[in-house]
């Protein structure tokens, strides 16, 4: 297997055949939630190689972005998540006492969408001192590790085209 060593996260997860979804969170601070084209100046200015490829009202947002990771047209489902349910479903994030806020909500099923989240969740983290959170793994994580798991995920999927 191509992604022998690496957690499953990092190489999508497949159950009987069909791809299943994996979710990322990154909260950030009251007030602090970029507009897609701070969004973008931030991948940009961190030299991320993710380009949104449609505007979008993120606050009304709830749907597929598509976007392009290395020039390979791919994307990934962003809308609002509640920080108060997330908070009574997860008690790792309930414990990390996250100021109240936004929160972007990420969900993706492939290689090429696993890169594109975290690369953009990463951006978040560095530019907008944004926090991570994992569900599957239960833990947060940091610009790092975005940004290494996305560096991996795109790794994949280019074996993988």
């Amino acid at each position: 297997m191509a992604c022998a060593g690496v957690r499953p996260l990092n190489c999508g997860v497949r159950l009987l055949g069909v791809a299943m979804s994996m979710d990322l969170y990154v909260f950030l601070a009251l007030g602090t939630a970029p507009g897609i084209t701070q969004w973008q100046a931030a991948l940009d200015a961190h030299r991320l190689p993710v380009q949104f490829q449609a505007h979008a009202d993120l606050p009304k947002h709830a749907g597929f972005l598509p976007i392009k990771v290395d020039g390979a047209s791919t994307g990934f489902y962003f809308g609002l998540e509640n920080q108060r349910e997330l908070e009574a479903s997860y008690p790792e994030i309930a414990a990390g006492h996250l100021q109240p806020g936004t929160v972007f909500a990420f969900s993706f099923a492939h290689l090429d969408e696993c890169a594109a989240a975290y690369y953009s969740a990463a951006a978040l983290a560095l530019s907008f001192n944004g926090v991570a959170f994992d569900p599957q793994e239960s833990k947060f994580l940091t610009a790092t590790d975005l940004r290494n798991t996305a560096d991996t995920c795109a790794n994949e999927a280019r074996k993988h085209r």
